[in-house]
């Protein structure tokens, strides 16, 4: 496939193939099938976010789960791309806080299990 084939080739690129908001690195093949493209202001915001290049991103799987319909403008200091990238990358961050404090409480109930 070459990058006429590819609709977000510079979104990769400009991104360097990595998670904006972890710094996931994808340049690695077995790592890079774990991105995806996130709309960083989302589609399904009030007022809703472009489906422009300035508004497409690269993100983990897992950030991209994490950050769902989420809306940086709402917190962010300004409507600047960077801005909108920390402010995702820090609600990001606290949520998954509350996943990994979970998955402890889960691996400990495991571990009761099999005694």
């Amino acid at each position: 496939m070459d990058k006429k084939q590819w609709p977000d080739w510079e979104i990769y690129k400009r991104d360097r193939c990595r998670c904006v908001y972890c710094g996931f690195d994808g340049t690695i093949y077995a790592n890079w099938r774990q991105l995806q493209i996130d709309h960083l202001v989302p589609r399904s915001a009030d007022p809703p976010g472009s489906n422009d290049r300035d508004n497409k991103v690269v993100s983990c799987a897992f950030c991209n789960l994490l950050k769902g319909a989420y809306d940086p403008r709402e917190e962010a200091a300004s409507p600047d791309h960077n801005d909108l990238i920390q402010q995702a990358a820090k609600y990001i961050y606290e949520k998954g806080k509350e996943y990994h404090e979970g998955y402890v409480l889960m691996m400990l109930e495991l571990g009761n299990d099999s005694k």
